[in-house]
């Protein structure tokens, strides 16, 4: 809905004030659909780097990523009605059908294809070719086989893959994965930018008199610039009020300022108009006003990525976003706990080595900001504050002191180190794919409501409800058991997905084990530390910020009990084949990595440790998949 309403403020907007560029209101939807995609790379390392919310990462990423679809099935819509086209009901139902039925098909179709293989690889660069070899092949498909929106299929695709795909790639595979495709987006990024500057470079120093681009150009596509500002504020204002409306509060004007402004323009633009200017040299549409548009588009790029996106960073410290007091005393705290760990490690460093201590402390502890670095910003800026009051749909204002924020703030930051503990475990094939995405996914809904509707007032883990309430980890736990329903079940996941839909038994037990296992470590490095950390300062934030950490604990503590108290109420063999399964794939990874150790430093040819490798693979597999096995086993152990 943003996308199209966007798309024809601006075509208004180009029908009165750019009749050379867009004399008829199709082009102007051609340009509206231009400029309505948005660019985040920029904006989201910036919110990566000042440490804002996921939540704000999350919702610019995906406005992008949906409105690039949408953008270009609403371009290729103008441009073929500018063309000429007069489609009937039974052409726009096909078109429909392709566009927005087929092509996710199609990409649905591939991913699962590319999960299939990534499940049976651990190859660094099978996993970057195959993934490659994938989207050119699915645009490919959907664009030019299906005819098609190839953008919606890789789009689907790569959700498919963000899902399920990330638990199958792990190690060398994943680092291997994102270095590639950040350096694809670079080149592609600089290939667009480099070819739409040479051929509007071009088209000014070849153009003649009355072709020339003048002042007064220029100064309508400044005005485009600063309608285009003025139409997103509306946009983003109707959106996050039908938000409020309907119960997601998630987001406040202070979101919806960085939304506003951080709606950068960027490669999916300049590819569409370079598209428009083609038409226009094959006399498809008019030529000068494919030009045209070219030019306004590139220049309200510049003045987006030039003016907005270095300014973001500022505005989010204008209206308090980031570097809140309580943000601060946590951060001061996190300081505080790495420097100490320094100090410990450069005491190590001097007696192993007989290094002089003072010389290490002046080098190493040096770069550490004294006190922690946690210095207390100024409030948002008063006219912002005055507008907040009626930007906030009746919430109350935050004060400019700590507040209940950093109990928000310390919740998400423990979900994500319990998030990143999952994966660690599911790295070391400690936890299998099945109970990572489960348990990950507990952590994603406790984020979400922290500070939502379902949130409570106070400190208050919800990752465990949610599991309880889904039925994956029921009161009681149950016996460890294999029918034949779960074993089909089982199969066809694992020839589908690369994992198998375990019984449920098994998955709940897992899971629980899992969920207290890494409570317990995650309690252990962050609440305990930056507890210990806290005598520092005395200001009223920092008592606030012991007692919230102190209540993390507990409430730590007290869910970690509930998960062992159902571990407990399972039969002995149940938890004793648990344990075994558990532990039998923990020496695996173990040993995978000494024989992968030894290799590295030839102490074992190639060929015996492919073989050995092999071998550890292969019990892997049956400890994961023949568990009925591993239970027969343990009750003759029994």
């Amino acid at each position: 809905p943003g996308v199209v309403a966007g798309c024809f403020l601006v075509a208004g907007f180009a029908i009165a004030a750019l009749p050379d560029a867009t004399p008829d209101w199709k082009l102007g939807a051609a340009l509206g659909a231009i400029v309505s995609a948005t660019d985040p790379a920029a904006v989201l390392a910036l919110l990566k780097e000042v440490g804002a919310e996921p939540k704000l990462s999350t919702v610019v990423s995906g406005e992008s990523l949906l409105n690039d679809g949408s953008s270009v099935v609403l371009f290729k819509v103008a441009v073929f009605l500018a063309a000429g086209g007069s489609p009937t009901a039974e052409d726009v139902l096909a078109f429909l059908a392709l566009e927005v039925l087929a092509s996710p098909l199609v990409g649905l179709a591939f991913a699962l294809v590319v999960v299939f293989w990534l499940s049976r690889t651990r190859d660094p660069v099978v996993v970057v070719a195959l993934t490659l070899a994938a989207s050119w092949a699915c645009y490919v498909c959907a664009d030019w086989l299906c005819r098609g929106s190839g953008v919606l299929a890789v789009v689907t695709s790569s959700l498919v893959l963000a899902d399920l795909g990330k638990l199958s790639v792990t190690g060398e595979g994943s680092v291997a994965l994102r270095c590639v495709w950040e350096l694809a987006e670079f080149l592609a990024n600089s290939m667009v930018f480099s070819l739409a500057g040479t051929i509007i470079g071009f088209e000014l120093a070849t153009a003649t008199t009355g072709e020339q681009v003048s002042l007064a150009d220029l100064g309508l596509a400044v005005a485009l610039y600063a309608y285009l500002l003025a139409s997103r504020a509306l946009v983003v204002t109707l959106c996050l009020g039908a938000g409020r409306l309907c119960g997601l509060k998630q987001l406040g004007w202070r979101e919806g300022v960085v939304l506003w402004w951080g709606g950068l323009r960027g490669a999916v633009g300049l590819s569409l108009a370079l598209s428009l200017d083609e038409y226009g040299e094959q006399g498809v549409l008019p030529e000068g006003s494919s030009k045209k548009v070219l030019f306004y588009v590139i220049v309200t790029t510049v003045f987006t990525l030039t003016l907005n996106g270095p300014t973001t960073g500022r505005l989010m410290h204008a209206v308090g976003l980031v570097d809140r007091t309580e943000r601060l005393e946590l951060n001061r705290r996190v300081m505080a706990h790495i420097k100490s760990v320094a100090a410990a490690r450069v005491c190590a460093a001097c007696e192993e080595e007989g290094a002089d201590q003072a010389v290490l402390e002046s080098r190493v502890l040096g770069i550490f900001p004294a006190g922690g670095g946690a210095e207390v910003v100024a409030p948002a800026a008063p006219w912002l504050r005055t507008w907040s009051k009626w930007a906030e749909w009746g919430v109350e204002e935050e004060g400019d002191n700590c507040d209940d924020g950093v109990e928000e703030d310390a919740l998400r930051r423990y979900y994500g180190s319990v998030r990143s503990e999952y994966l660690r475990l599911r790295d070391r094939r400690e936890l299998s794919s099945q109970a990572a995405l489960i348990l990950a996914g507990s952590c994603d809904r406790g984020m979400d409501a922290v500070g939502g509707a379902e949130g409570t007032q106070g400190v208050h883990l919800l990752d465990w409800a949610w599991l309880c309430r889904t039925e994956l980890v029921r009161r009681r736990a149950p016996n460890l058991s294999l029918g034949k329903i779960s074993a089909w079940l089982n199969r066809a996941s694992s020839l589908t997905v690369g994992f198998g839909w375990e019984s449920g038994s098994q998955l709940r037990l897992e899971v629980a084990a899992a969920y207290a296992a890494a409570h317990r470590t995650v309690r252990g490095h962050f609440t305990s530390a930056l507890l210990e950390e806290g005598s520092g300062s005395c200001s009223p934030c920092s008592d606030r910020v012991l007692g919230v950490l102190q209540a993390l604990r507990g409430e730590s503590e007290e869910k970690e009990g509930e998960a062992r108290l159902y571990l407990r109420s399972a039969p002995e063999l149940s938890r004793r084949t648990m344990a075994n399964r558990r532990a039998i794939l923990r020496v695996i990874t173990e040993l995978e990595e000494e024989v992968e150790t030894m290799e590295a430093e030839s102490a074992i040819s190639g060929g015996d440790a492919r073989d050995l490798l092999g071998r550890l693979s292969g019990l892997r597999l049956a400890t994961c998949k023949r568990t009925q096995a591993i239970v027969l086993d343990t009750k003759k152990a029994l």
